[in-house]
């Protein structure tokens, strides 16, 4: 059973992404506009600041396969005047580990 929730996991982190920045007051209609034409989303995550539960201006969005969420990280995408940065969400978690460690 926790193998199979692991897999699970793995498999839903393997077609996510971490996006960043938005503007702090961005809603998930914000970013579900921003990426309607642009890949299928399944489901988006708005990063908040454990204590105040601000919003951080990243989101982990994760796409319908693995493949989509990789051609979607090759795009030029915009909102609101700033250009995405787009990252796999395993490789963001492993470098934000690293500069904590730092």
């Amino acid at each position: 059973q926790k193998l199979d929730l692991e897999a699970a996991a793995a498999k839903v982190d393997a077609r996510s992404l971490l996006v960043r920045p938005f503007p702090w007051r961005t809603t998930m209609e914000d970013i579900e506009r921003t990426f309607k034409d642009i890949g299928t989303l399944l489901s988006i995550r708005l990063r908040r600041h454990p204590a105040t539960k601000d919003f951080k201006g990243s989101a982990f969005l994760e796409f319908e396969t693995e493949e989509e969420a990789d051609r979607v990280r090759k795009l030029d995408v915009m909102h609101k005047g700033a250009k995405l940065v787009m990252e796999k969400k395993t490789e963001a978690m492993e470098r934000e580990n690293d500069e904590e460690k730092e």
